[in-house]
């Protein structure tokens, strides 16, 4: 493994100086030095031998043992979730999910919870995934593992829900969201630039659209107990639970986590009763929907390009590969600035954008399937914006309608294998990742990474990954596009002049925060 991964180093080193002496003396003949792909195969690759333990009720737990960890880690991601209760509960769920620890439990409040794990060293999280399940997530060294399941027995199956809690939380609820409507980062600037390009592709009434509002002081401050404690009681069941543990544990703590998971209350399955809608706003037009936020106090503006396509599916794992590939031709995640389409176009040749990426999404509604989305975000200096967002929508076309050549492929698939044969799992990684596969209804690969590389490599062809674009070049396609700058008239002007735009709205920030607060 040290043999393949100083030939990776020394591969991307000789590959990334040929780039760069090229790039400054033109003069020279121009060589291009193709990276060289490690031998995967000599590896021996260890299998993630976890095993599956069912426990009477519905629930199973995952282990996953390592005799050299320190720590030991358990999740328990509980079933149902969000999407069991109406729409209007969802930031009671939220609520739900800090208040099981914020209200303390057992005999504890929550400093009380603070000093003990602090004093050792035990960590505790509550959470609610991507996906609307209720999770809990902790860890500890293994010599503590009594004391850290008796703190979570006490959480299930006795929360305090203190009335105090509810005003304390909801007060740090209303202090977060003023401090997110202040867009003073990048990060805040693009939840806004999510949140309008959602309404644009789905409608302002759809579930994910209305994400900040659901965070709003008016909505926040209508949670009561009792909706926090009929979620709790329809919420903590063992019909469906899934535990994990993984890292060092004794054969006795194990069965100590299989009696606490016997005492969790046993309840009728929790079936969900909604789903994000994937019905898109209908346009009589090809172009692309376009809507500019401005904030006076920015010198640049942050773009999202979306590329939404209503009826993709649900792909299937040749597909999976073949986008993993696209995606990294078009906008790498890893390696020189220019190597890729989006980065060179947008960064080093014209110098417009700072951190162009750009990123495939085919589980965006999930647990709903079929939408998919290609998302371009990049950054644009405020007087040059037209000539950014030209510069994108032709970068993109000309990928869709020219598609890729053998080098780019033979390239970017020796990248990813590379990149995977120099990147080490802990077991707690691996343990997430079974977890993972789990939540979605997977059954659990055993070797992972070794399929994942024989699935790259059986990727040989360009042909074969064009023929996958031309499905999105002849799909039914939603495009919209949304723009939170300070641009001034001129550029607004040139943007109109754009054939490929729909320009639907310029907006202030403040009529999109003003209103919910």
């Amino acid at each position: 493994m040290k043999k393949n991964l100083t030939l990776f180093i020394l591969s991307c080193s000789f590959f990334t100086n040929s780039f760069a002496q090229d790039s400054l003396q033109s003069k020279r003949p121009s060589v291009v030095v193709k990276p060289l792909q490690l031998d995967w195969r000599s590896i021996k690759w260890p299998s993630v031998n976890y095993t599956r333990t069912p426990v009477d009720g519905g629930a199973a737990i995952y282990s996953l043992h390592s005799t050299s960890a320190l720590k030991f880690k358990l999740t328990f991601i509980f079933p149902g979730g969000v999407y069991t209760f109406p729409q209007v509960e969802r930031t009671a769920f939220g609520a739900f999910a800090d208040l099981i620890t914020l209200g303390g439990f057992g005999d504890l409040n929550f400093d009380q919870i603070q000093n003990y794990t602090t004093e050792y060293g035990i960590n505790i999280r509550t959470s609610v995934t991507p996906y609307g399940q209720f999770v809990i997530t902790a860890d500890a060294l293994s010599q503590d593992f009594p004391r850290l399941l008796a703190l979570i027995n006490n959480m299930v199956l006795k929360p305090k829900f203190e009335k105090n809690a509810l005003d304390l939380w909801k007060q740090q609820a209303i202090d977060s969201f003023k401090n997110l409507i202040d867009s003073n980062t990048l990060d805040k600037q693009f939840r806004f630039v999510d949140l309008e390009a959602t309404a644009l592709a789905f409608g302002k009434d759809h579930y994910i659209a209305k994400a900040i509002e659901r965070s709003s002081p008016s909505v926040v401050n209508k949670v009561t107990y009792d909706q926090i404690k009929n979620i709790y009681a329809k919420t903590i069941t063992r019909n469906g639970l899934n535990v994990s543990i993984s890292g060092s544990f004794s054969q006795k703590d194990f069965d100590s986590l299989r009696q606490f998971i016997g005492k969790i209350p046993y309840l009728e399955p929790s079936i969900k009763t909604w789903y994000p809608s994937r019905k898109m706003n209908e346009s009589n037009s090809k172009k692309i929907r376009t809507e500019i936020i401005t904030k006076p106090d920015m010198t640049q503006c942050n773009i999202s390009l979306r590329y939404y396509y209503p009826k993709l599916g649900k792909l299937n794992s040749i597909e999976t590969t073949q986008f993993d590939l696209l995606e990294e031709i078009f906008s790498s995640t890893g390696g020189v600035i220019g190597n890729d389409r989006f980065s060179k176009a947008m960064r080093a040749d014209s110098g417009i954008s700072y951190s162009p990426h750009a990123y495939f999404n085919d589980t965006l509604l999930f647990p709903n399937t079929d939408v998919g989305v290609f998302n371009l975000n990049f950054q644009s200096p405020n007087e040059r914006l037209a000539e950014a967002i030209k510069l994108a929508t032709q970068t993109w076309n000309k990928f869709i309608k020219d598609g890729i050549s053998q080098d780019e492929l033979d390239n970017s698939r020796t990248s990813l294998i590379n990149r995977m044969l120099a990147s080490e799992s802990t077991v707690f990684n691996k343990s997430d990742e079974i977890m993972s596969q789990v939540i979605k209804g997977q059954l659990p690969s055993v070797n992972p990474i070794e399929f994942t590389l024989a699935k790259l490599e059986k990727q040989h062809y360009a042909n074969a990954l064009n023929e996958t674009l031309k499905k999105l070049s002849s799909s039914e396609i939603v495009p919209v596009l949304v723009i939170m700058g300070n641009p001034n008239a001129e550029q607004i002007n040139l943007l109109k002049k754009i054939d490929e735009l729909d320009l639907i709205g310029v907006k202030d920030l403040t009529s999109l925060t003003k209103p919910l607060l």
